[in-house]
């Protein structure tokens, strides 16, 4: 996987030399060739007696997708618009079946949250019941690849760059995620979402507590529902591709326009970081 690989929507606003393209190629794509996929690098070399401490390995059929992910409105919206994927299908499920689908996007389950964010250091990569939901359980691919959020995009357990590779990848899942959180928010305010109703929708977004109700649903109650959607609860599915459809049209200096000062600081720092990647590269990758 490389920097090509992160989803197309992200790719086109991030700054030269990192905006890639297969016709637009950079200086190196970052190509990382000891996280994979479909032979995980965390997996025990010997299944039938794997290390005692289990925070240093992954269980190869769950790896590093015991997380629910969060997927941003435009995300959402962008899936909805691949009308013959099966992305689309995945997307528009959970939304008939008011699975905690928000204006800000879909987030996961409360009780997930509250019990993901107080994990025990070694329940990452072990826990069935976390499993993400748009994981295919027969070939264990990413249903929804092309419309991952921030966190799926950039997570690498080992990096052919090494330490300095990690925390590159690091770094762009930060960028990415306050990225995320920008352009959502104007996607709600450009569609009639005022900063309080937007902060009603953020509250269940990382949760660290939940009311015992919240902890029992399989669904967004009723009355939860209707107060955060307001006028677009009938209209999820094309609010959601309203949403991508701005961003398909926005160029990288309306977006540059939106960032507050701490992302053109991160950019600066991102810039830096490849630089030296590019060096480790031309000693030749690890």
């Amino acid at each position: 996987m490389s920097l090509l690989d992160l989803p197309l929507i992200y790719r086109r606003f991030l700054p030269k030399p990192l905006r890639i393209s297969k016709e637009s190629p950079a200086k190196l794509q970052l190509t990382e060739k000891k996280a994979t996929c479909f032979s995980c690098a965390m997996a025990p070399k010997d299944s039938a007696n794997p290390p005692a401490d289990r925070s240093k390995w992954y269980h190869p059929q769950l790896r590093c997708c015991t997380y629910h992910p969060f997927i941003a409105n435009f995300l959402v919206g962008q899936a909805l618009s691949e009308e013959s994927s099966q992305v689309a299908a995945e997307m528009r499920e959970q939304i008939q079946n008011r699975q905690f689908c928000l204006p800000i996007g879909l987030v996961p389950s409360p009780k997930f949250q509250v019990s993901f964010n107080h994990r025990e250091e070694d329940d990452f990569g072990h826990m069935a019941e976390w499993l993400c939901p748009f994981l295919n359980r027969e070939d264990l691919s990413c249903r929804v690849w092309s419309a991952r959020g921030s966190v799926c995009s950039t997570y690498y357990c080992k990096s052919s760059y090494g330490k300095k590779g990690l925390l590159f990848w690091q770094n762009l899942g930060q960028y990415l995620a306050i990225m995320e959180m920008c352009l959502l928010e104007e996607a709600l305010s450009l569609h009639g979402f005022s900063p309080r109703e937007q902060n009603a929708s953020l509250e269940y977004l990382n949760m660290q507590t939940c009311t015992p109700e919240l902890w029992k649903a399989e669904t967004l109650p009723k009355k939860i529902e209707k107060e955060l959607w307001r006028d677009w609860i009938d209209e999820k599915e094309k609010f959601y591709i309203l949403c991508y459809q701005w961003m398909k049209k926005l160029t990288r200096a309306e977006f540059i326009a939106l960032l507050p000062n701490e992302l053109k600081e991160m950019e600066n720092d991102l810039l830096s970081q490849y630089e030296e990647i590019v060096k480790i590269s031309d000693r030749g990758i690890q």
